[in-house]
């Protein structure tokens, strides 16, 4: 253990550990609201910024319900780094209440006018539940926006509202070759039970590599457990190619969930399940597998 003594010339008014966040590990900082408050106004380092934001959102329960804490979000949201913006977008998403107008009216300029298309897409997200016509309006707009996330987000928006041209706007974006925007079309179907979508799921995630597979093989869960065994049996080639065979270590991990979650209903995933976790050599997925409850 290293005690550090730092002179100090003046009376101290804050102090920031780990500005940049180039210390390794976890510092614990128990300071207040008003230090939180003073890091954000004064700091120039982005992470001590964007740092300040989180630290204050997670002081209570509700912070939304705290005027300062509202206040210190609703700055960030004009923040000069894009990051620290979507993320004070972020915090109001679903939001519904104190200066809920003004508010809702920021993220719509965010929605409209933010030059950083992550932000867009963020604005889009956090009022999709909102049910405002003039989102619909603005996602319509949207969907010819230069940025695919911001199209996928505006999609999102628009399906899950349900707006009377749903289905013919999922199938115009069915063979989009953009990830997301599959994500956003997959669930919409999932969640309307479409039939007949297994061969279009199918087909799109056996394109897909790595961190693609790792973010969208829990859909193929999500229909194979409601699907006929007969498509369950046509999925495990695939399943075991990943499960055992994928580079990625965080893919391989997302078809052996896969198969955890459809072992129950399927003989054959689950001896591949088996199979999978028992030739896994990463340590780090070995330790992981051991969580699993597992009969053998």
């Amino acid at each position: 253990e290293q005690e550090f003594i730092l002179p100090l010339a003046g009376e101290l008014h804050n102090f920031i550990p780990n500005p940049s966040g180039y210390f390794p590990g976890v510092v614990q900082d128990e300071r207040g609201l008003s230090m939180w408050k003073h890091q954000y106004a004064h700091a120039p380092e982005i992470y001590a910024r964007m740092m300040a934001l989180e630290a204050a959102f997670y002081l209570s329960e509700e912070p939304l319900a705290n005027d300062e804490v509202r206040e210190l979000l609703r700055k960030g949201l004009h923040d000069p780094f894009w990051r620290i913006r979507q993320l004070a977008v972020s915090r109001f998403s679903d939001y519904d209440g104190a200066d809920f107008l003004e508010i809702e009216r920021e993220l719509e300029d965010k929605m409209k006018s933010d030059p950083a298309s992550n932000v867009r897409s963020e604005a889009f997200l956090a009022v999709k539940n909102f049910l405002n016509p003039r989102h619909i309006a603005q996602a319509r707009v949207a969907l010819s926006d230069t940025s695919y996330g911001v199209r996928a987000a505006a999609l999102e928006l628009l399906l899950a509202g349900e707006v009377a041209d749903a289905d013919s706007l999922a199938r115009a974006y069915e063979n989009v070759n953009d990830s997301p925007i599959f994500g956003v079309v997959a669930n919409y179907y999932l969640g309307k039970q479409k039939k007949d979508v297994g061969p279009w799921l199918m087909e799109r995630i056996q394109l897909m590599e790595s961190m693609e597979l790792y973010q969208y093989l829990g859909l193929m869960a999500s229909y194979l457990l409601t699907t006929e065994e007969s498509e369950v049996d046509k999925a495990l080639p695939f399943l075991r190619e990943v499960a055992i065979h994928e580079p990625a270590w965080y893919a391989r991990m997302s078809a052996a969930r896969v198969l955890f979650a459809i072992k129950d209903i399927n003989n054959g995933a689950a001896a591949l399940f088996e199979e999978a976790i028992t030739k896994e050599t990463d340590p780090k997925l070995q330790q992981y597998y051991q969580q699993f409850n597992v009969e053998r």
